[in-house]
C-alpha cells in the first residue's frame, strides 16, 4: 500500500509462513502433553492392577493357610495357579519335620507369586 508521500507502507498481519510454523509449534506441544497424559493413564490402571493381585494373592493365602484345599481356596481366582510341595527333615532330636509349602502364582504375571509354610509338624520316626 502506498502513503500519501509515496512509500510503500507494510500492513499489519502475519505471513502464511509465520502461521504454519507457530501451528506446527502448537501442534507438537499438544502431542507432547496428550502422551504425558496417555502415559499416566497406563501407569496408574498398571499400578490399580498390581493392587488388585496383591489383595488376591493375600486372600489365597490367608485360605491355604486356614487348612483349605487347592480348589477350594482358588474358588474365584481363575488366573492363579497353586503347587504344594511336602518334605521331611531330619531334626537332631530324632523326629522329622514334614513341611508343606504352597507356591502361588498368577498365570499371567510372573511377579505375582508368593510362597508359603502351610503345614508343620513334628513326627518320630
Amino acid at each position: 500500500m502506498l502513503s500519501s508521500l509515496g512509500t510503500i507502507k507494510r500492513e499489519r498481519g502475519y505471513a502464511l509462513p509465520e502461521v504454519l510454523i507457530s501451528a506446527a509449534i502448537a501442534a507438537g506441544v499438544f502431542a507432547a502433553i496428550a502422551s504425558g497424559l496417555g502415559g499416566a493413564v497406563r501407569v496408574s490402571d498398571a499400578s490399580s492392577n498390581r493392587a488388585q493381585r496383591i489383595a488376591d494373592l493375600n486372600v489365597i493365602a490367608v485360605r491355604l493357610s486356614s487348612g483349605m484345599e487347592t480348589l477350594e481356596a482358588l474358588e474365584g481366582y481363575a488366573e492363579w495357579r497353586v503347587e504344594r510341595t511336602h518334605f521331611l527333615k531330619d531334626k537332631a532330636s530324632g523326629k522329622q519335620a514334614y513341611f508343606e509349602i504352597a507356591h502361588i502364582s498368577h498365570s499371567v504375571d510372573d511377579h505375582a507369586r508368593l510362597e508359603i509354610l502351610v503345614r508343620k509338624r513334628s513326627t518320630d520316626r
